[in-house]
């Protein structure tokens, strides 16, 4: 395939066959026109070697679509890209707004079940993804001899008398390399400690989703998240055709972490051979979990995969069953989260090394 990225061209040298580098990765920042996703700012980002997907400072900071040489990674819902002022916070009614993408936040107090605690309702997978960023900086260019592409936000979330969160965060990329680095900042701002559940809700879809994929994922246990589903842990690393009418299935991992304190896993698609590969790696001292949502049905064909910090029946359970963490007054929890496509003889090298771990 022609790629620019070689020692023959190396970054000092993009400049003396391109003015603008525009020409060959960078960012392109816009706003959604009409419908429900009217005004929603966002930026596009290039890498330049085949991985291209969008942010939206105007929806937490999510990650709507993605794709790699034209293949799309991710599942996009019917409902398509929704600006959080159509949000609908009672029972589900968070799905109305769920456009899924590449990534969907979760959190900042709360993941799961909708419930009520002290009188406060807390909504389906709390509401940071129905938050628009604040303080928006959108950046790109050389340093240190590569080109990077950033966009950072801080999405805030507030209530007189009962919680002050802030979560910054910096999604950035490297032209010539595939992959998206997240670094979050939550911070407590507030006298008084608070509930933390944060969940990270990848999506994975068609076509890079079908039969042939499978999920590597070193973990210590695993167990069914719906009661009466456990038979499906037989087959919790594989993955089944579209079904007219398909019961979701929900998977808890309580994960095993490398000797530098990270932990990850590897979802491939394969067909004689692994194809092409999603490699996944978060901190394990604050996401010791990974919870793998299957829903297989016709049009809504999707697996999420989330590393958490909590179980996720939401946050009355989390604290009935003793389980809840917290964030203390004006403290600070970073997170780096990384996703890597792979494919070739990274992708073979990178299946080797997680069954090793597995």
């Amino acid at each position: 395939m022609l790629s620019f990225f070689s020692k023959e061209y190396p970054p000092e040298q993009y400049l003396r066959y391109a003015g603008s580098t525009g020409q060959l990765f960078g960012l392109r920042a816009f706003e959604f026109f009409g419908g429900r996703s009217n005004g929603v700012l966002a930026a596009d980002i290039r890498t330049g070697a085949g991985l291209r997907y969008t942010v939206m400072p105007g929806r937490g900071m999510d990650i709507s679509e993605a794709e790699y040489k034209g293949i799309p990674l991710c599942f996009i819902s019917s409902t398509g890209i929704v600006s959080p002022s159509y949000f609908e916070p009672a029972g589900d009614e968070w799905m109305r707004s769920f456009t899924g993408g590449l990534l969907t936040g979760c959190g900042m107090n709360q993941v799961g079940n909708d419930c009520v605690v002290n009188g406060f309702h807390y909504p389906l997978h709390g509401r940071v993804s129905n938050t628009p960023a604040e303080n928006v900086c959108m950046d790109e260019g050389f340093s240190d001899d590569v080109f990077r592409i950033r966009v950072k936000g801080t999405i805030r979330q507030a209530k007189p008398l009962e919680e002050n969160l802030a979560l910054t965060r910096e999604v950035s990329s490297v032209a010539g390399i595939n992959e998206i680095v997240i670094d979050d900042v939550y911070e407590n701002r507030s006298c008084k400690s608070s509930p933390f559940m944060i969940l990270y809700h990848f999506n994975i879809g068609f076509p890079f989703l079908s039969e042939r994929t499978r999920f590597i994922i070193p973990h210590r246990s695993v167990e069914s998240h719906i009661e009466g589903r456990e038979e499906k842990l037989k087959a919790v690393m594989t993955c089944e055709p579209p079904a007219a009418d398909y019961p979701e299935d929900v998977f808890l991992f309580d994960m095993k972490p490398d000797k530098d304190g990270s932990c990850g896993m590897l979802a491939v698609n394969d067909g004689e051979n692994p194809e092409l590969g999603l490699l996944i790696q978060f901190p394990f001292d604050v996401l010791p979990r990974l919870a793998l949502w299957k829903q297989f049905q016709e049009q809504d064909y999707v697996v999420g995969i989330e590393p958490c910090n909590n179980e996720v029946h939401g946050l009355k359970h989390a604290m009935e069953s003793g389980q809840l963490r917290t964030i203390g007054p004006r403290q600070r929890i970073k997170a780096r989260i990384s996703l890597s496509v792979l494919e070739g003889e990274a992708l073979f090298a990178a299946v080797e090394a997680m069954e090793r771990k597995a």
